[in-house]
Formats: structure tokens, sequence, C-alpha cells
């Protein structure tokens, strides 16, 4: 799990000095017809409109256009400060961007692993009747069965979905070689 962790994060350092690098030595003739020039970093027509894309502008007058330019050249120039103070390479943050970089990794790996859960998850009619009958006995006047029908359905399925990650999760645990050095981490065995 160490060695793990070291290769992500080593991989990590190497993306972000690599990036740091392509930016620092982005220069205006690597570009063919930038939209923007800030000290020598150009922005090309398509990298605005990317980042123009992703900012959810909802309107697209000259006037919109014309501010978010100057929003971005203002990013930019604030990335070039803090990169020649070195803080790209300071190690807290590289720590967080580790951190982002995993928890980022452990999302998209959960969405995937919920989706195909959601997939393949059935719950019957004879299902939601029986957790209908379950709640019944325990309520004394529940909701009609016809207006909670789709909501148990719902409910059930995230029950049994969560059950599923539990239990994938659950094999990864117990196809791994995992150890816990307990006297390292200052706490004792259950006796």
């Amino acid at each position: 799990m160490k060695k793990v962790m070291a290769i992500g994060l080593l991989a990590c350092v190497l993306c972000i000095v690599g990036g740091v690098q392509l930016l620092r030595n982005q220069q205006m003739d690597t570009v063919t017809n930038p939209v923007i020039i800030v000290n020598g970093y150009s922005v090309s027509l398509e990298e605005f409109e990317e980042e123009w894309g992703n900012a959810f502008q909802k309107d697209g007058s000259s006037q919109a256009k014309i501010e978010f330019a100057e929003k971005l050249i203002e990013r930019k120039l604030l990335l070039q400060k803090a990169q020649a103070l070195g803080l790209d390479t300071d190690p807290s943050f590289l720590l967080s961007v580790q951190r982002f970089w995993e928890q980022s990794l452990l999302k998209l790996v959960l969405e995937e692993r919920s989706q195909v859960f959601a997939e393949n998850i059935q719950v019957s009619d004879a299902d939601v009747s029986a957790y209908y009958k379950l709640i019944a006995e325990e309520n004394e006047a529940p909701t009609d069965f016809n207006d909670m029908k789709e909501s148990i359905r719902y409910r059930l399925r995230r029950e049994k979905a969560k059950r599923a990650m539990d239990a994938w999760i659950l094999e990864l645990r117990n196809n791994s070689d995992i150890t816990i050095d307990k006297k390292a981490l200052g706490v004792e065995a259950a006796k």
C-alpha cells in the first residue's frame, strides 16, 4: 500500500512539474493565432472556448466574452506569479494536489461501481409488497400501498446497491495483502 501511495504521489508530482514546465515554456510561436497572450503565455481560441464553455456563461454577448477574457487574464497572471514564487513546488501544495487526485479517483471508481450495481439491481413487486407489510405492522395507519409503492422500490434499490457496494469493498479487502502495525500506531491489539 505504501508503494502504491508513493507511486501515486510521484505520478502527481511529475504531472504537476511537467505541467508547470509546459506552462513556463509555452510561447507565442507554439500557438497559432493566439487570442490572448499573457507574458508570453499564449491562449488559443480552442483553450478560450473550452474555458468559456466550462464557465457556464448564459450571456453570449461580446461584452460578456470581453469580461470573461479579462478574468482569464487575471487568472493567468496570478498563476504566473504563484509559479514565480515557487508555490507550485511547495510540499503543502503538492500534498493538496495528491489529496485532490485521490478524492477525484475515489469519486470516479465509486460512481462507476454504483452505475454497474444500479444496472443489475432488481426489486420485484413481491419485495415491495413484503416491505410494505413490514412497515404496515409497525405503523397503525400506513399510507396507501399504491401511494408508497415507488418510494419503497426506490428505497429497496438503494439498500441493495449499498449492500452490493459493501460486499465489493469487502471482496477488495479479502483479496488484498493488508498489514497494520498496531505497535507503530501506538495501539494495543484487543485482548
